[in-house]
């Protein structure tokens, strides 16, 4: 998974990634991550190249040696840094799968029978489930709190979710995001913010649509005035483009392209696009015209599943994927670890060819 982002990095062959990473990381741990690299070289020096899980045990060992030979204190903190930084998904040479946590019913909303500690215990299966079958990322989201309430939550729902969000970025070893339906965008960030996870999904990031809960309004500009203010801009906001559930009228003379070309312009950090619906691919023209118009990595965001990966893996830089990997493939099902299992070879095999 790191082979070739590591080497990259110490053969200073990934500039831009350099500067991303001084920007966001601090200096302490900066300097123990920049001591890791030839630690994780040599750990696939000595490892099986072929054998992912091997050398990152041997990395681990390397890492952990060489943080104690230079006395920087904060062992795990500062793994937990690398691990993050390094494997960060739009950081990635390969193509990152990124597995989605439906979140049960939150306290308040209609559907909710659990408790806020069984919604967790819930949340946590799932999130290990995803990391022991080797998902690249993993991203929370409150899709049982229907009906969505428009542009903001209340603050039992951001209590609620910053909890989830922290126990499950502390039972994972890759990075973690969120999406707090529907277009509550700031209330993301902060609980981003809180619980350390490393990017959101936001709606209404650039131009308006009419969703099912109503208006949605641009939210880049109060979004990262808002992010700036809190000191969170390590949280990378990945930004739907003519978003699904959503009637895209008012905007009809602006394509899909001119609307990537935005969130750049906008200083998002990740495109998504998505079918017209949950579960509903995207259409490859879409994805083509996304890439043509704009520089920032452009992920599959709705409908990417074992047999269609293949037909979408030359063309998309990520994929969220969320109803697949549940019993039937129905976005609220129990997570079906063959599932995951099956698609994840489907992507190696991808990537061993791509590579």
């Amino acid at each position: 998974m790191y082979r070739r982002l590591w080497i990259a990095f110490a053969q200073n062959t990934r500039y831009d990634l350099l500067d991303r990473v001084l920007n966001i990381v601090p200096t302490e741990s900066l300097i123990a991550a920049q001591l890791l690299i030839p630690q994780q070289v040599n750990a696939q020096r000595e490892g099986d190249e072929d054998d992912e899980k091997k050398n990152d045990e041997l990395f681990s060992i390397h890492a952990r040696a060489s943080i104690a030979e230079h006395g920087i204190r904060n062992t795990e903190y500062v793994m937990r840094i690398a691990y993050s930084v390094y494997n960060f998904p739009a950081m990635f040479s390969s193509k990152p799968v990124i597995a989605v946590i439906h979140v049960e019913a939150l306290p308040g909303t209609p559907a909710n029978r659990l408790s806020l500690r069984e919604i967790e215990a819930k949340a946590l299966r799932e999130a290990k489930i995803y990391s022991e079958c080797g998902v690249h990322a993993v991203a929370l989201e409150n899709m049982h709190d229907v009906p969505y309430l428009r542009g903001s939550v209340g603050a039992e729902i951001v209590a609620s979710m910053a909890i989830i969000a922290r126990a499950v970025k502390d039972v994972v070893t890759v990075p973690c995001g969120i999406q707090i339906l529907a277009g509550a965008n700031i209330e993301a960030m902060a609980v981003a913010h809180a619980a350390n996870l490393d990017f959101i999904r936001a709606e209404g990031f650039v131009f308006a649509h009419i969703a099912d809960e109503g208006f949605i309004q641009s939210s880049a500009a109060s979004l990262l005035r808002y992010r700036k203010q809190i000191g969170a801009e390590r949280v990378q906001v990945w930004a739907d483009v003519k978003k699904k559930h959503s009637a895209h009228a008012i905007t009809s003379d602006i394509g899909i392209g001119a609307t990537a070309e935005a969130v750049e312009f906008m200083r998002g950090d990740v495109v998504i696009v998505s079918g017209s619906v949950t579960g509903e691919p995207p259409q490859q023209s879409d994805i083509l015209e996304v890439k043509q118009h704009c520089k920032l990595p452009a992920y599959l965001g709705s409908g990417v599943t074992a047999d269609n990966l293949p037909s979408f893996f030359p063309h998309a830089d990520g994929f969220i994927v969320g109803s697949y990997f549940k019993v039937n493939g129905h976005w609220a099902n129990e997570v079906d670890a063959k599932r995951v299992e099956t698609f994840m070879k489907v992507h190696q095999g991808m990537s061993k060819d791509e590579g």
